[in-house]
């Protein structure tokens, strides 16, 4: 329901405003006071429909705030702050189970690839059962490519955390997912394991 006035279909104000001027138009053509209130009244819910969808985050965007907030953690090497995203029992499969081996796997293999300036394109966000799941593109520059910009492709997984707490939305699932260039598995290869 939250997502429903967040982000409302497009057609809903439309609709709702094309019925109250006809309903305006008909009671100023009858001069039929009712009618005209009933087009107003109308209008006023056409105006709080746009203005709830304006208040309210919708969950895409809020999916689409955090990937960039993961990205930005990583970007300036905020742990706190990229913690604080993660689920509890989050996976990157093959190498990462738990918060604790992806949060100590993500320093290490930043430090060690040299990775900065993160940018992300391509953000695509999509519902499912319990959250959404953002497929984007990061490029970032990365010292162990020779200083190059590397593009790399990523799936990431939001829902509700896993500790109950039903308004927060943290990541619990991370894919590495084929690229034009690189693939998944050099991404992968590079990443430092549980233990090294």
């Amino acid at each position: 329901m939250h997502d429903f006035l967040a982000a409302p279909p497009w057609y809903l104000p439309v609709v709702v405003a094309f019925g109250a001027i006809a309903l305006m138009a008909q009671g100023n053509a009858r001069l039929n006071k009712k009618l005209k209130n009933a087009g107003l009244a109308l209008s006023a819910v056409a105006g709080l429909i746009v203005l709830t969808a304006y208040m309210l985050e919708s969950g895409r965007e809020k999916a689409t705030q955090l990937t960039r907030e993961i990205a930005s953690a990583v970007d300036a090497r905020d742990w706190e702050k990229f913690d604080a995203l993660l689920d509890p029992k989050v996976r990157f499969s093959p190498i990462y189970n738990g918060k604790a081996e992806l949060s100590a796997g993500a320093k290490k293999s930043a430090d060690a690839v040299g990775v900065k300036d993160i940018s992300l394109t391509g953000i695509d966000v999509q519902a499912e059962p319990g959250g959404y799941t953002v497929t984007f593109m990061a490029t970032a520059d990365v010292t162990t490519g020779g200083g190059r910009r590397v593009p790399t492709n990523w799936k990431f997984y939001f829902g509700t955390s896993s500790t109950g707490d039903a308004d927060s939305m943290l990541l619990y699932r991370i894919e590495a997912l084929p690229g034009q260039l690189l693939g998944s598995e050099p991404v992968i290869q590079r990443l430092v394991r549980p233990g090294e």
